[in-house]
């Protein structure tokens, strides 16, 4: 009697032990898919300044070429210039810092998970978020050339700075990439 209640005890231990199991990866799912929408909404905000800004600068490059513009609103849209390459700069620098903490991280954490499909998973969102960020870094470059080609044909003195920077940004930019590009490729050959 004393083995078979032992048994029953075992079995349910074993049996609420999995139920545990179960809301603890019920809850997990919910926090990561919470974390992929938050994830989402910040892209998409990143997204949505950037085309903002284009189709503001796109507007005054229209303008200006109308010659409609009095002194005072050429010198507010070249002050606008420079607002526009600043925040460019931010999100660069922010999809870097992204690209550098969680993505990367991903990539070599991966490697020491024994769950094969896990790691694919991991890997494939990891590479395709790389890319987003990737790509939204070169819209922002492409802005803020934009807004370079505006200073110069306003005639503003700072045009040349502003190219000075972003031609350093773009050089580290590129630095960057090639080393995360490396890191990545040793991520994925840890997996096979």
């Amino acid at each position: 009697i004393v083995n078979v209640a032992f048994i029953v005890w075992q079995v349910l231990a074993m049996a609420t032990a999995q139920h545990y199991l179960s809301e603890i990866n019920e809850k997990l799912e919910s926090i990561y898919r919470e974390l992929k929408e938050i994830k989402l909404k910040i892209n998409n905000h990143r997204l949505g300044k950037l085309q903002g800004n284009l189709l503001y600068l796109q507007r005054c490059q229209q303008l200006m070429e109308k010659g409609n513009l009095s002194f005072n609103e050429l010198k507010n849209y070249l002050s606008q210039t420079e607002s526009i390459f600043r925040e460019s700069l931010q999100i660069i620098n922010s999809c870097k810092l992204d690209i550098s903490s969680y993505l990367l991280n991903n990539m070599t954490s991966s490697s020491d998970n024994t769950d094969l499909s896990k790691n694919e998973n991991l890997i494939s969102e990891s590479v395709e978020e790389y890319n987003f960020l990737q790509q939204t870094i070169y819209f922002a470059f492409y802005i803020n050339a934009f807004c370079i080609f505006l200073q110069k044909t306003l005639g503003s003195s700072s045009a040349d700075t502003t190219a000075k920077i972003m031609q350093e940004t773009w050089k580290d930019i590129k630095i960057e990439f090639k080393k995360n590009k490396e890191k990545i490729s040793n991520g994925i050959e840890k997996l096979k």
